[in-house]
């Protein structure tokens, strides 16, 4: 990970303020790579990945109950496929396209609310056959983050907040009961059970005198022949360990722990792109708290959703150092507990804890993660630290927000209010390995003066960028226009 401080410098040219309405623009996705294939099976979609068809030569989407479905789902890619195929040199396709993401920003405009979510354009080759291109699929492949994991069989599992809570422990060595409420349980249960019970002796010693002595000579010694006195020798007393043997039964719920680790050794993921790959490993997390010393601290962590391997990295550093971190003050909302988005800065479900007890801090996690993921996928961040700070019995001098990347932020409007108790905040971004990261977050350390960490770089605020700035961050490029963050490449 590297750091770096913004460098600023004045646009000296006027910007075509077309296109900026949301922060993804129409022009921003048709000037990405096209990529060229032969053709797309609809019919072999996978349980992760939603189409919404357009037709052929046609802009317009009619499947009302798959835009409803895609409503509730977190994206982190979007396909359109079209065909190279045209009847006339006057056909613009760009046009058609343009179209296309026209129509669906009216019936799905929060993808083009998040910059995190990954934009690619399919051209079909298919330049002579009309008939061809019209069986062609023509519209939008949507990618989306689904609570399942794939073991290395090709079992699908889905996995729930227990199994989630169940890792996490596992992950920090404690011991898991048995349980056979959820699908990965059960399979944790039957290889406890196919193993049996194990049988260990254990034995307590006591070393005694024998009444024997060894003789000074070596070789008669080492034959083991013992000698009843002591003599003017002084001959070297033999002593016997007695030991008292006590059978311990390995009760079989020790071995659910490992059985889970052994399931979980080779699998992948799909809550969204980086964790498609299990080698791939996002720690930003431990990295960062690592790294980095915050005086007087208050952490907010999300702890909805796919967080768990975070969250995990937190609890983890956490125990290994407990005896010098300052860290004991935290914040774990899950977005309004487990009822549907309530209003702006009171949706509740943020739970505080400031104690130096490993215990308490942890278990302040697993219950609030116990007690639902909220409504819709986006979140209630500004009103966890919010909470945070007002719950809190100390003074809050900085904000660490541990956040997840494709989950919109849906009270930045309350922000001003958060400014204005004047404490930096350090936005730790969760799944950022594509480069992308969502403009809310770089807003929020922005505003405030704070830091913005990623898997691949630290970016230092604390020196304001000044209007018409133009920065990069990770793959994507951004313009300050009126104050506000503009997504130009």
């Amino acid at each position: 990970m590297r750091q770096r401080f913004i460098s600023t410098f004045i646009i000296l040219f006027v910007i075509c303020t077309a296109g900026f309405s949301q922060i993804v623009g129409i022009d921003y996705i048709l000037n990405q790579e096209i990529e060229k294939i032969e053709d797309f099976n609809k019919e072999k979609l996978k349980f992760y990945q939603t189409s919404l068809e357009t037709g052929f030569n046609e802009f317009k989407i009619q499947d009302t109950a798959t835009i409803k479905k895609l409503e509730d789902k977190t994206i982190y890619k979007v396909e359109l496929y079209y065909s190279s195929y045209k009847e006339s040199d006057g056909f613009s396709q760009r046009e058609l396209n343009e179209k296309r993401l026209a129509y669906l920003r009216q019936v799905l405009p929060f993808v083009f609310e998040n910059n995190a979510i990954e934009w690619k354009l399919m051209n079909q080759i298919e330049n002579e056959d009309k008939s061809k291109a019209q069986n062609l699929f023509h519209g939008f492949v949507f990618y989306s983050r689904e609570p399942v994991i794939e073991l290395k069989d090709g079992t699908l599992i889905t996995i729930t907040t227990k199994d989630e809570i169940n890792i996490i422990k596992s992950g920090l060595g404690e011991m898991i009961p048995r349980d056979s409420s959820t699908a990965l349980s059960k399979l944790c249960m039957n290889i406890c059970d196919s193993i049996g019970v194990d049988t260990l002796i254990n034995y307590r010693g006591q070393t005694v005198y024998s009444g024997k002595y060894w003789p000074n000579n070596a070789r008669r010694k080492a034959k083991g022949k013992l000698l009843n006195k002591e003599s003017i020798w002084r001959r070297e007393a033999e002593y016997k360990i007695i030991k008292d043997r006590a059978i311990t039964i390995r009760i079989k719920s020790e071995c659910y722990g490992d059985a889970l680790k052994d399931i979980l050794r080779d699998y992948r993921t799909y809550f969204g792109p980086a964790s498609r790959d299990s080698k791939a490993s996002d720690t930003v997390v431990k990295q960062t708290l690592n790294n980095n010393f915050w005086e007087n601290a208050l952490v907010v962590e999300d702890v909805t959703g796919s967080m768990y391997p975070y969250i995990t990295q937190t609890l983890q550093w956490r125990r290994l150092k407990i005896a010098s971190t300052n860290l004991d003050n935290f914040a774990f909302f899950n977005d309004g507990d487990n009822k549907p988005d309530g209003k702006i800065g009171k949706s509740g479900g943020v739970y505080e804890v400031y104690s130096d007890s490993i215990k308490e801090v942890e278990e302040t996690a697993f219950s609030t993660m116990r007690k639902g993921n909220g409504g819709r996928g986006p979140e209630n961040d500004i009103e966890a630290m919010i909470r945070g700070v007002d719950q809190t019995e100390m003074k809050v001098e900085n904000i660490v927000l541990i956040a997840d990347n494709f989950a919109s932020v849906r009270d930045m409007a309350i922000l001003d209010i958060l400014i204005e108790k004047n404490i930096p905040i350090s936005v730790i971004v969760c799944g950022s390995l594509r480069g992308r990261i969502s403009y809310q977050y770089i807003d929020i350390a922005r505003i405030s003066g704070g830091k913005l960490f990623t898997i691949e770089e630290d970016i230092d605020f604390t020196i304001p960028l000044a209007e018409g700035a133009k920065i990069k961050i990770g793959m994507q490029t951004f313009l300050i226009r009126k104050g506000e963050l503009v997504l130009i490449k």
